[in-house]
């Protein structure tokens, strides 16, 4: 087990993650419906204000690839 990282190390990188995303996601919540959450994140990718990741996880949580 001498191989085993800290869970701090772990899971770190995904709080911080989540932190940088949070504001964005308050105001994709308070859209009022579905095809107005993805315009939201689809322009935010189109100006670069989130990377491709962001844009496919974000689509993904919200349950948007059809939408």
């Amino acid at each position: 087990m001498s191989g085993a990282r800290p869970i701090g190390e772990i899971i770190a990188p995904i709080l911080a993650y989540a932190a940088r995303l949070a504001p964005f996601q308050d105001w994709i919540n308070s859209a009022p419906d579905a095809g107005t959450r993805k315009q939201i994140i689809m322009d935010a990718y189109a100006m670069d204000l989130i990377t491709g990741e962001d844009c496919a996880i974000l689509l993904q949580v919200y349950q948007l690839e059809t939408a």
